[in-house]
């Protein structure tokens, strides 16, 4: 049932202090430069993509996907914000809960046992019309808009697997081409953070996204550069995977230390 509450009372219903603790893999992922270009979706079609608007350290892209296998009247609206870090998602996150969502408390996904994103919201209704899940530095907003009323939960499911999901690199094709990766300096200090130098192609000049994993530490972005920073020592792997329009996949490492 929906509550009908103020802002205030929603930021304490949220507890959005208690997210931190949900974000895992999020920590040690980061998505950059990310589009859709409309084969990311099997049996749907992208009909339409909005421009990009990009306001001080985000980044929204909207896109309407059709069912191949309807009469038109399946719909589905994908809405996703880039932002610099899961930090900063989260607050972004709070922002979208507490000021958009009129007065409603969205249930939270774990209540209908169900797992996508580092978490996620949901519409009410047996049928899961709408999803807000945040993943890393993502947020995702998947709406059911057709005159068919259909769940949302697997075309959510589906784009939160082209974030988490470790790319397998491409052996023939239009490949990037990674033609840097490295770091400002290659030992720091347990909770120093570090810039990462990276420089990549396609073979035709298409864009590219890309998609960083680390073991542990975070990856993160400030002033449009990217960087690394581990609150434990060691050695970790830094895994740069950099993505064409075809679906085409390069990939690079960097170890670094840290003491």
């Amino acid at each position: 049932m929906a509550n009908n509450l103020g802002k205030e009372e929603k930021h304490e219903q949220y507890n959005p202090e208690k997210w931190a603790g949900k974000t895992d893999m999020g920590k040690r992922l980061l998505i950059w430069k990310f589009f859709m270009v409309g084969n990311e979706i099997p049996e749907w079609s992208l009909i339409k993509a909005v421009p990009e608007q990009v306001r001080e350290d985000k980044k929204t892209l909207t896109y309407l996907w059709q069912s191949k296998s309807g009469k038109g009247d399946e719909l589905i609206k994908i809405d996703v914000v880039e932002s610099v870090s899961w930090h900063r998602i989260h607050e972004i996150l709070l922002q979208e809960l507490t000021g958009n969502y009129e007065a409603f408390l969205l249930p939270d996904a774990a209540s209908r046992k169900i797992e996508v994103g580092d978490f996620a919201y949901i519409g009410f209704g047996e049928v899961i019309q709408s999803v807000i899940f945040v993943r890393a530095n993502m947020l995702v907003r998947v709406h059911s808009v057709g005159k068919k009323n259909i769940s949302v939960i697997d075309i959510a499911n589906q784009i939160d697997n082209i974030f988490v999901t470790k790319p397998r690199l491409s052996e023939k094709g239009v490949i990037p081409e990674i033609e840097v990766l490295s770091s400002d300096k290659g030992v720091i200090k347990a909770n120093e953070k570090v810039a990462l130098n990276v420089k990549a192609r396609d073979p035709i000049d298409r864009p590219l996204w890309y998609k960083f994993i680390v073991d542990h530490g975070e990856i993160f972005i400030k002033d449009e550069k990217v960087y690394f920073l581990s609150e434990a020592t060691g050695q970790p792997e830094i895994s740069l995977f950099a993505v064409n329009e075809n679906g085409f996949v390069s990939g690079a490492t960097l170890n670094i230390k840290v003491e």
